[in-house]
């Protein structure tokens, strides 16, 4: 099942648990996501597993999005309701996004290149991109370097 398949399963869960919100924020996503995959694509359909990127970077951004939001939100009283739906927003977003490399496996990769003469950053991150794909958190791994 596609990343965008998964998106299609979950808006007809919460429009049958009549959870108008959570599902008109996941239909918000889904019209992102189409834009974008025509955006790069040129074409509407098919959505196959290549798409995956797309839906993955529409949620990172979302989530990114949503935490902005609940941080000013925290300023305002009486916007519980509402953080309460951006958090529930980020919990079901977050299940779209690749699990993440563990810290200590990109330190321990970073040692190996270290190890093998690289120095210069331009030359370690394809080197992460390559090994660890989107599962790195390439701002922390410069911090590493």
């Amino acid at each position: 099942m596609t990343l965008y398949e998964k998106l299609n399963t979950l808006i007809q869960e919460y429009r049958i648990a009549r959870d108008s919100a959570t599902a008109k924020a996941l239909q918000t996503m889904q019209s992102e996501i189409v834009r974008k995959h025509v955006d790069k694509k040129k074409i509407a359909l098919p959505f196959d597993a290549s798409s995956d990127a797309v839906v993955i970077s529409v949620m990172t951004s979302a989530i990114e999005n949503a935490k902005e939001c609940i941080t000013a939100l925290q300023k305002r009283e009486g916007s519980d309701a509402q953080i309460a739906q951006l958090s529930k927003e980020i919990e079901i977003f977050s299940t779209f996004l690749p699990v993440m490399a563990s810290d200590a496996d990109v330190q321990n990769f970073i040692a190996q290149l270290k190890a093998e003469g690289l120095k210069n950053i331009g030359e370690f991150m394809p080197r992460l991109k390559a090994h660890f794909g989107n599962t790195v958190d390439l701002k922390k791994a410069k911090d590493w370097i």
